[in-house]
């Protein structure tokens, strides 16, 4: 046990200053330096996995989901089904375009009270 105990602590320890968390000259670790392996470990993790390609509209598709959108803001689970299926979309899409289309009713809402104060 303690020779495991040894052996982790030494390995741990070459890790920790190969990699700059460790200073071996003190022996303290640099908290700033494990933050900015872990990110750049991190970033590596996700520059190799694939990006989901962006859904495109066609404008048939977003002249119908502005109409009903025109009609109610938000769409019953029902309703997104029906859409789902007339718009060849998933319900998915369909529930976050129009999450999207309040942001950005809200963002628009916000950007005249702005210019209405200055």
């Amino acid at each position: 046990m303690l020779i495991c105990l040894f052996l982790c602590h030494t390995v741990s320890t070459v890790y920790l200053s190969f990699t700059g968390i460790l200073n071996t000259h003190t022996g303290k670790h640099n908290p700033n330096n494990v933050i900015s392996i872990l990110s750049v470990q991190r970033r590596r993790r996700r520059e190799n996995r694939q990006r989901r390609q962006r859904t495109t509209f066609t404008s048939d598709q977003t002249l119908k989901l502005e109409l009903e959108y025109a009609r109610t803001d938000n769409v019953s689970r029902h309703r997104r089904f029906e859409f789902a299926g007339k718009l060849q979309l998933t319900e998915s899409q369909i529930k976050i375009w129009f999450q999207n289309r309040r942001a950005k009713d809200k963002r628009i809402e916000k950007a005249q009270i702005d210019h209405t104060l200055r």
